[in-house]
């Protein structure tokens, strides 16, 4: 029987924020450490967040699924890069016309016809 890999042991990215705002990050499995001058040079904190998933998914160059864990709750969600994101799709401005029904025949269907 094999074990059950939880969530954490599954995703790309793993951000630990502590209760003073402080962020561990994991890629991988594996910790990281932000690129020499990046935003990490003070430590990571939480306004870094945004900086940290955008430096991994642009070295990445694909979808990463990540887990942040913060104050008792756990967010779970997908970082795609911008070139793999669908446009947005435009609504027509009208509303779209009711289905035409087909002109009646005046011939009868269905059993007992002649």
């Amino acid at each position: 029987m094999s074990a059950r890999l939880r969530d954490e042991d599954r995703a790309d990215v793993v951000l630990d924020i502590d209760h003073d705002g402080h962020v561990t990050v994991t890629l991988d499995g594996r910790p990281w450490a932000p690129p020499p001058g990046g935003a990490g040079g003070l430590g990571l904190g939480r306004a870094d967040v945004p900086w940290i998933l955008q430096q991994l998914v642009v070295d990445r160059d694909t979808p990463l699924w990540v887990i942040a864990k913060t104050r008792g709750r756990v967010l779970k969600g997908i970082v795609v890069p911008e070139h793999l994101k669908e446009p947005d799709l435009p609504f027509p401005a009208d509303p779209p016309e009711p289905p035409r029904r087909p002109a009646h025949s005046g011939r009868t269907h269905g059993l007992g016809a002649a």
